[in-house]
Order: structure tokens, then sequence, then C-alpha cells
């Protein structure tokens, strides 16, 4: 009995799977991802096992190029690309330059006539002017100034009329704020007169002579292009208007003056 079931026991043991056989397989190995093709294909290939092939089969010949992977045509005329200048530099506020056109209002002041002193009635007029930064804060600029004037007499005098041509030298602070520019200056004109006598007068009726001054005053610019400016000054003016006999006849003027007017970028 023993025996039997020892016989029993050693085939059961022999007959029976092994933990290795029990165990489940290993997953097969993923597949490597097909290589990449660099550089890219151009435009009618693809790429396949890392080399580029047409998309059109048969592949087209070298003067042809697919399309759409079923054709093969000529390749697109490419034309050259327009030349496009570049944008200028912008200048800053401070490095432009601007014309005033100015109104003139001359206030009563002095007027002496071959050294004798007088009243001198107020005076209109306009000027013209323009100047470019030569330094940052100094501008230099022509000005035309056209006025009239007259003695402050009883019965009145016939006006007499003045041209200048001036050079203006300005001491500029430019201001640049996010909404509007400014400007505040300190010039001094200096030029040549002419005067033109609109009375009678034993005198030659052009005169001769200059003129200089202070101004004081500011500006403002809505746009880079357009602004407006007030001018707070004082002006003094010699002329010499010659006689067929005897010494010349002399004038001499002197006033506060005030400028209204517009700027205008150059």
């Amino acid at each position: 009995m023993r025996l039997s079931r020892a016989l029993a026991g050693l085939i059961l043991l022999v007959s029976a799977p092994s933990a290795a056989e029990l165990a489940p397989a290993p997953p097969p190995p993923a597949s490597a991802a097909p290589p990449a093709c660099f550089p890219a294909c151009r435009d009618g290939f693809m790429c396949h096992s890392g080399q580029c092939i047409s998309r059109c089969n048969p592949a087209c010949p070298d003067n042809l190029e697919c399309v759409d992977g079923r054709r093969c045509e000529p390749p697109a005329s490419r034309a050259p690309r327009p030349y496009e200048p570049p944008v200028p530099p912008q200048k800053n506020f401070a490095e432009l330059s601007h014309a005033l056109l100015g109104f003139r209002w001359g206030l009563p002041g002095s007027v002496a006539t071959d050294g004798a002193s007088g009243d001198l009635d107020h005076t209109l007029g306009f000027n013209l002017r323009a100047d470019a930064p030569v330094a940052k804060y100094l501008l230099l600029g022509p000005m035309l100034q056209l006025g009239s004037w007259r003695a402050d007499v009883t019965p009145p005098a016939s006006h007499d009329y003045y041209v200048d041509l001036d050079l203006v030298l300005r001491l500029r602070a430019p201001i640049t704020t996010a909404r509007f520019d400014y400007q505040l200056w300190i010039g001094a004109p200096l030029g040549v007169s002419l005067d033109v006598l609109g009375g009678d007068s034993s005198a030659s009726t052009l005169g001769v002579g200059w003129n200089t001054g202070v101004l004081a005053g500011g500006a403002v610019h809505f746009s880079r292009k357009l602004g407006v400016f007030a001018e707070l000054g004082w002006q003094q003016h010699r002329f010499a208007h010659g006689r067929d006999a005897g010494p010349d006849l002399d004038f001499e003027l002197r006033q506060t003056l005030l400028n209204l007017g517009l700027v205008v970028r150059n």
C-alpha cells in the first residue's frame, strides 16, 4: 500500500508543469519608428524609410514637379520679390525744423525824429520766418517782416511802411508729452530795414537802416505738422532818409510788440 502511494505521487510530480511554463510570455518588442528625412522633403515629395520619394508614380522627370500626388507639371514661376525701400527713420521733436507765420501788433512806444523825441502810435504788420536746429537747443533762420508805423500826433500823420530782412537766433527748450509737444524759447532778430515814407517830405521816399530786438515765446503743437504760438518782445528800428541838401532825415522807433500765429513743420 505504501509503495503504491509513493509511486502515484512521483508520477504527479513529474507530470506537473514548471513555474517558468506557467508564467505569461513577454510582449513582442515595439517596432522602431520609421526614420525621418532631413532636411525636410520639398513640395511634391514625401518621406519614406528616411528617403524623399515622389508622390507621383512613376516619378516626374527633373524638369517637372508632382502636383497633388497625381500629375506632373512645370514648376510655377516665382517672380522676384519687388524691392521695398526701408522706412526712413523718423526724427524726434527736438530735431524738427518749423516755419512760423505771425500777426504782429506793436504797442505804442517812442519815436525820435532827428533826435527829437515823440510818441509812437501802435503799429500793425505780419512776419514769416523759418528756422532749423544748428544744435540741440539752438535754432537759426531767416525772417521777413512787414509793418506800418506813424508818430502819435494831432492831426494824425500818414503811415510809413517798413520791411525787415532778419536772421533770428533762438534758444529753445522742446518739451514732449504723450498728447502734445511744446516749445519755449528766447530769441534775437538782427537785420536790415527798408522804410518807405507815406507822406510828403523833402527827404528821399526810401530809407535804409537796421533793426534788432529780443523775443520770448512758446508754441503748442497739436500734431507733428501744425501748432500755434505766442511771442512777446521788444524791437528797435533806425532809418535814414537822404535829402538833396542838408543832413539825412533820421527816425528811431522803439516799442513792445506781440506776435500771434501758426507753426508749421517744414
